[in-house]
């Protein structure tokens, strides 16, 4: 069995946002991923790693959390056309989350000490727009972004960025360094936004909680990601969660959650 250090690395090595090379990697080592069993991949990946790499599935946890697309405005849909950008990226001057790194990274400067201080290394987070009349679609709803898994945990936003820079991998947006600049309003759903004002406030963020966490992608979608409507949060809540500040769901509700990615 692989040690905690040695499955930190295999996991560097194979990023899970890889399907198609996780599939293969999987498959010549874990009778799970040829299951005929009905649960999603991750659902097999996650037994895998337990008896292969020696993770305890009981320490991870599972969270819903909710963000503001750049499609959300007016603005950051001319971003998009201007740009080139995924519609559903943050729409913020600082990405958060960054769903365009290679590593995914959430950090303090939307929830403050709210949130990313509960994650630890192999908890999930699933991520939902806000509530909207989204294109192609006749109603309110929301969209299922991303599902995430924390691989690495900073206490600092530059210790973070010395691992991505180990990584040989771009900084992403919401890694507050002073090397690392925020995008311009143009980038953004808020172009008339100062935007000394606006990076201001996430530097004051950062100062009084520095924690950062680097993730990988067990599911992302930043065009047409699925539609989530009221009857479906029902469904697997029984009620539609409040996730301003975001709560803990079971890995039976993450897993139903993820299955609409399908």
């Amino acid at each position: 069995m692989l040690s905690r250090a040695e499955a930190s690395g295999f996991g560097a090595k194979f990023p899970l946002a890889d399907e198609s090379a996780k599939k293969e990697i999987y498959s010549k080592h874990s009778p799970l991923a040829t299951s005929s069993r009905t649960h999603s991949f991750h659902w097999d990946l996650r037994s895998w790693r337990s008896e292969y790499i020696g993770y305890n599935c009981e320490e991870m946890a599972c969270y819903l959390s909710t963000f503001k697309p750049l499609c959300f405005t007016a603005a950051g849909r001319q971003a998009v056309a201007r740009f080139r950008h995924p519609p559903f990226v943050d729409a913020s001057c600082r990405r958060e989350p960054d769903f365009e790194s290679p590593y995914p990274s959430i950090s303090t400067i939307c929830h403050g000490d709210l949130f990313a201080p509960r994650l630890r290394r192999v908890d999930r987070i699933a991520f939902l727009t806000v509530k909207r009349h989204y294109p192609g679609h006749d109603s309110a709803h929301w969209r299922l972004v991303a599902a995430l898994e924390v691989a690495e945990r900073f206490e600092t936003h530059q210790a973070a960025a010395d691992w991505y820079h180990a990584q040989a991998l771009p900084l992403p947006s919401n890694c507050m360094v002073r090397e690392n600049a925020p995008l311009g309003v143009e980038h953004t759903a808020e172009p008339r936004k100062d935007l000394r004002e606006w990076d201001l406030g996430y530097w004051k963020r950062t100062r009084r909680t520095g924690v950062f966490l680097a993730c990988r992608a067990l599911r992302l979608r930043l065009h047409e990601p699925p539609v989530v409507t009221k009857a479906d949060l029902i469904a697997i809540f029984g009620k539609v969660p409040v996730t301003r500040n975001p709560p803990s769901i079971s890995e039976t509700q993450f897993d139903k959650l993820v299955c609409l990615f399908s």
